[in-house]
């Protein structure tokens, strides 16, 4: 077998190994610049349910116990997908799912789809409340149309890096507005902006904010559900990384060939 033919046989190896590596590395390349904003809030559709309960999403109540207060995985006319949170205050109260996000300085926009019915109190309607530690913003309460979805969307501006998680609170009520009615929430969505181009609310947080002692947080329960803990999903395998180890591999066989070709010519 001539060198040629022995050399035409290497380069063959070398293009049947690394095309699709190098269309991996592109296909990845693609994906990064075309991946849009990232959701910080977990389960922000709420279909990810465990015994009726939104995963990734705990509860409090002035009033926390079945015969004042439900909170559910709802299946009724959610805004999309199969399923919203809702809060049924069956006696006077102030209730809300709540999620903690850690974030840093910056800006980001908070949007959220929210229907009613049934709310009695001219005070205290559904609305979102963000808590940060001992900084507290609560956007105007929505009161109707009744039944029907409506969006809501707001600016936090964090001038300082937190020392503790934003609190975001999907409400019915609030301090000294407990209500009757129901409230549910749908597309929670909390992403990270470069500015404030929209003409919407904006919500600031100065200073880095401090952890507030239990017995100052007004109308927290004693417990998180377990059947509403966040669940860890983990991680699929690293599928670019296994193609980078073949190439190298094939790399690696391919300049061995070369190599013994070579030195075997050279004998000759």
């Amino acid at each position: 077998m001539n060198l040629t033919y022995r050399m035409v046989i290497s380069v063959f190896i070398l293009f049947l190994f690394f095309p699709p590596f190098l269309q991996a590395e592109t296909d990845s390349e693609e994906e990064v610049k075309t991946e849009g904003p990232v959701n910080l809030i977990k389960n922000g559709d709420f279909e990810e349910v465990r015994v009726n309960m939104p995963v990734d999403w705990y509860t409090e109540a002035y009033l926390n116990n079945k015969t004042n207060v439900e909170f559910f995985s709802d299946a009724n006319q959610p805004y999309s997908g199969k399923y919203c949170a809702t809060i049924n205050n069956k006696q006077m109260n102030d209730a809300k799912f709540v999620q903690d996000v850690m974030l840093e300085k910056g800006i980001y926009k908070l949007s959220c789809q929210v229907r009613v019915s049934g709310i009695v109190n001219p005070l205290g309607g559904a609305n979102l409340t963000l808590l940060l530690g001992d900084k507290i913003q609560t956007t105007p309460d929505i009161f109707g149309p009744q039944n029907i979805w409506t969006s809501l969307a707001y600016y936090i501006n964090i001038m300082d890096t937190p020392s503790v998680p934003l609190q975001v609170q999907l409400r019915l009520g609030g301090f000294g507005a407990i209500n009757l009615g129901t409230a549910s929430y749908d597309a929670v969505i909390l992403e990270k902006v470069d500015d404030m181009t929209e003409d919407l609310t904006r919500l600031t947080f100065v200073g880095s904010g401090q952890s507030v002692p239990e017995r100052d947080r007004v109308f927290k329960s004693d417990v998180k559900p377990e059947d509403t803990r966040p669940v860890d999903r983990g991680k699929g395998p690293n599928y670019l990384l296994i193609l980078i180890l073949l190439g190298g591999m094939a790399a690696y066989i391919t300049l061995w060939l070369i190599f013994m070709i070579t030195t075997e010519n050279i004998k000759k």
